[in-house]
């Protein structure tokens, strides 16, 4: 037969578990949300480069110029690349966390 104390710590148990169970929930919702806002970013960054690639330094009256605007546009395009690549990284490892979470609550 179990004392008051035993069932007290039972109903602790089981509440902790709830709690638990709550918790892995949000932390689901955020990696979704985190993933979500970040693709939003991806597409900013899309539209950044097609605007960059755009220009057009042979516009410019000045050699000079043209090689001054157009090492900072490569420059420019070298840091979208790696902001693009690294915004993927983070979306691929939120949705992996989230379905490595999923996948636990199935076992």
């Amino acid at each position: 037969m179990l004392s008051d104390a035993q069932y007290e710590l039972q109903d602790k148990i089981r509440a902790l578990a709830a709690l638990q169970e709550k918790y892995d929930a949000l932390d689901v919702f955020k990696l979704d949300k985190i993933a979500r806002r970040l693709d939003g970013l991806r597409t900013v960054i899309g539209k950044a480069e097609y605007t960059q690639s755009q220009f057009d330094v042979s516009e410019l009256q000045s050699a000079g110029d043209r090689q001054v605007v157009g090492g900072a546009m490569t420059n420019i395009r070298e840091h979208l690349l790696s902001c693009k690549r690294e915004v993927a990284n983070v979306i691929n490892e939120c949705l992996t966390g989230t379905l490595k979470v999923r996948a636990s609550d199935l076992c």
